[in-house]
């Protein structure tokens, strides 16, 4: 059976990092997918650790994250904003700023907390 690579529901389909991987792969042309872990039973641990080797390699492109290990623990136990906060940071850092209002993006940032710092929005 193939992977449902589709998100309904941001909290809970990217808690396992496989989506995200997919989506640095996307973007990057690297292979990622294939080095995580399966994920038993909703193991949080497992999740963090799939998540970490995603953000270390968005890390190797040149993003810088305030705490890799905190966003990872958010993003495994479906925190919601701080997801938002990481897909939007992909999103301006891999060049969809051109197409997007900087105003409007800062905005978005804002509302939702700016607890988790990138160095390319300062």
């Amino acid at each position: 059976m193939e992977y449902e690579y589709e998100i309904s529901r941001i909290s809970m389909d990217l808690r396992d990092g496989i989506r995200l991987a997919r989506l640095y792969e996307l973007l990057t042309g690297d292979s990622l997918v294939s080095k995580l872990k399966p994920i038993l039973n909703n193991n949080v641990d497992e999740s963090m650790s799939n998540i970490q080797l995603v953000l270390g390699g968005f890390t190797s492109r040149g993003m810088v994250f305030e705490s890799e290990s905190l966003l990872a623990y958010a993003v495994a136990n479906g925190h919601r904003e701080r997801t938002l906060q990481l897909l939007w940071a992909i999103v301006i850092y891999f060049g969809a700023t051109f197409h997007l209002n900087e105003a409007m993006v800062a905005k978005e940032l804002h509302s939702i907390g700016s607890s988790v710092l990138f160095t390319f929005l300062l």
